[in-house]
């Protein structure tokens, strides 16, 4: 939502896949957007333009299958010896894992987790 367009990092592959895409986000993605919005004192205005960009996104709901999945994660990263995540990165991969749908992430944290998803971690660099 940042990007317009999408950074030159980005392969053309990968524009064609996320221009084409069903875009779909958990609450916690919401939630971060929102709070990210407020602290940056965007105003009511640019606040009320990004929520309802959101909106177009297909919401995935918390359930159980997405709290087991997430307290598994937590513990294969520990294991793993994979730190520095938030509970709101592992909230997302966490429901992109118990969906089985491809995670795309512009957060570098989030990528290191491809090997314990079992789902496509698809990254998407900022520009140099």
């Amino acid at each position: 939502m940042r990007r317009q367009p999408p950074p030159a990092s980005w392969t053309p592959a990968v524009r064609r896949r996320v221009d084409a895409a069903i875009r779909a986000i958990t609450p916690f993605t919401q939630a971060e957007v929102r709070y990210g919005a407020i602290k940056a004192d965007w105003g009511e205005r640019r606040i009320t333009e990004v929520m309802r960009a959101l909106e177009a996104c297909l919401l995935i709901p918390l359930d159980p299958s997405i709290v087991e999945e997430w307290a598994r994660l937590r513990a294969r990263a520990e294991s793993a010896g994979v730190g520095g995540l938030s509970d709101n990165d592992l909230w997302i991969a966490a429901t992109a894992s118990a969906r089985l749908l491809p995670l795309v992430t512009a957060d570098q944290d989030q990528a290191r987790l491809e090997p314990l998803l079992g789902i496509e971690v698809v990254w998407l660099p900022p520009d140099p």
